[in-house]
């Protein structure tokens, strides 16, 4: 079975992640004190894969340095098998080039001081960002959906109850 993985992730100006790059595998779990920042990796997961890009308001709460961009990379296998979903053939061509050794990097950069700063796409070979009328949809085509899980406040209270477990949540997904 032929699946779209998100394998690596990369972020800048987060919240309170000022820069940090994870390995994720096809079931990974993130495990902390509360206010630790466990969100905020999920919150750039599904930023990343938004099909639209936050306000400006958002973008600045977003920001852990006023000064600085909010950066969000991540690497995904598996989505060479899924370009036929692209309709636009030279954004077919655009992805498919963009895949390197089984990976397609993904970047959305967020700069609410800088709108041409601001974007989502891959990378071009000159380093600048694919972002060409209609290809983010395109783009999210071949992309898996984020499902969100919302933590619960207090991890002692959520497993007093087995139906309120973050995996229980996730089942009904």
């Amino acid at each position: 079975m032929s699946r779209v993985l998100l394998t690596k992730l990369i972020i800048k100006n987060l919240g309170p992640i000022k820069e940090d790059e994870v390995m994720l595998d096809p079931l990974t779990y993130f495990v902390g004190r509360n206010n630790a920042g466990k969100s905020h990796y999920l919150k750039a997961i599904e930023i990343l894969l938004a099909t639209k890009t936050p306000s400006k308001a958002d973008m600045i709460t977003l920001q852990n340095d006023k000064t600085k961009e909010v950066f969000i990379e991540g690497y995904f296998t598996g989505v060479q098998d899924f370009t036929s979903l692209v309709s636009a053939s030279n954004h077919k061509q655009a992805i498919e080039g963009a895949i390197q050794d089984g990976v397609l990097k993904v970047v959305r950069i967020l700069d609410p001081n800088d709108e041409d700063k601001t974007g989502f796409g891959i990378y071009k070979s000159d380093g600048s960002i694919h972002n060409a009328t209609g290809f983010p949809t395109n783009l999210l085509k071949v992309l898996p959906d984020p499902i969100s899980i919302v933590a619960t406040a207090d991890t002692v209270d959520e497993l007093k109850s087995k139906e309120n477990t973050a995996l229980s949540k996730l089942k009904k997904e």
